[in-house]
């Protein structure tokens, strides 16, 4: 049987103890690394002659960034690779990530990302075995059920859906942006709250078929939202998402008691991969509703 090729991952740019960490872990784990400290000009050589998986950028000066993803794109010798640059934690440059502005960027590493959260947005970029990552406390834990995660870690494709509702319930103005960024791409309608007024006659009016909802809001918390939708009998049924930073076991354990249908780490989670499970449950939602109209119409 013919082994399988391993992932090549190239990191342009200073060789801080970020980028150290990760490249002895997935050394270890027997993955190549190759460091080009010379981020004002793209390795085209390296880049031609090893079979490159994904361009990891640790510079100060954006601009470059994008004069190496342009490099990327004008050369037609040169592979097209995702591009995951380093940016200080809150950092606006994500906001271009999230308006296209620089073609082949697929997500951000954070200054404090350590590099079991850094290995887990690589797993959602390029599809490494199975050993990678293993930290249980980063792995899924759905809770409402047992929808497919394996279909939705795949490079940089989106899922395309039509005429699905989301409303999304979040006070980060930056995370805010990259949801909905998604969301556009992905062809969701969507309405945003970002704070807990008048949110059930706000749903109501939208009819969503799935809700995204943050724990931490500014007026509220985010269950005790949730127990006031569960009690209305129009908006009880809506398929909901906890995509929060907060992660203990008496929210977890609450969340399941509300019924929600999934329970997702913000730092632990590839935005691609909520939007597949926004589309299952749409879709899940879609046939609850199609046989519960036919029991109807046969009685």
């Amino acid at each position: 049987m013919k082994k399988k090729r391993k992932p090549t991952f190239l990191i342009i740019g200073q060789k801080d103890k970020q980028m150290s960490d990760l490249s002895v872990r997935l050394e270890q784990l027997g993955y190549k690394v190759i460091f080009e400290q010379n981020h004002n000009k793209l390795p085209i050589k390296t880049i031609k002659n090893n079979h490159i998986d994904l361009l990891i950028v640790n510079c100060k000066n954006f601009k470059n960034v994008k004069t190496l993803s342009d490099f990327l794109i004008n050369d037609p010798t040169l592979p097209s690779l995702p591009i995951l640059p380093v940016v200080e934690d809150g950092d606006v440059f994500c906001l271009e990530l999230a308006d296209n502005l620089i073609p082949g960027l697929v997500d951000c590493i954070h200054k404090s990302d350590d590099t079991d959260v850094i290995l887990q947005k690589i797993t959602s970029i390029v599809k490494l075995n199975e050993e990678i990552y293993t930290d249980k406390k980063a792995e899924e834990v759905n809770v409402g059920g047992n929808l497919d995660l394996d279909a939705a870690i795949l490079n940089t494709n989106t899922v395309k859906v039509d005429n699905v509702k989301v409303y999304l319930i979040e006070d980060d103005p930056l995370l805010q942006d990259l949801i909905v960024s998604n969301l556009k791409r992905s062809g969701f309608l969507f309405e945003i709250n970002d704070n807990c007024d008048d949110v059930l006659t706000k749903m109501k009016t939208f009819s969503p078929q799935v809700l995204i909802l943050d724990l931490m809001l500014p007026n509220c918390n985010g269950l005790d939202l949730l127990k006031l939708i569960r009690e209305d009998n129009e908006l009880k049924s809506v398929p909901v998402v906890i995509f929060s930073n907060i992660d203990s076991e008496d929210d977890r354990k609450r969340a399941e008691e509300l019924g929600v249908s999934g329970f997702y780490v913000k730092a632990m989670t590839d935005l691609s991969e909520l939007m597949f499970v926004l589309k299952d449950l749409a879709k899940n939602k879609e046939s609850y509703h199609d046989v519960e109209e036919l029991s109807l119409e046969t009685k």
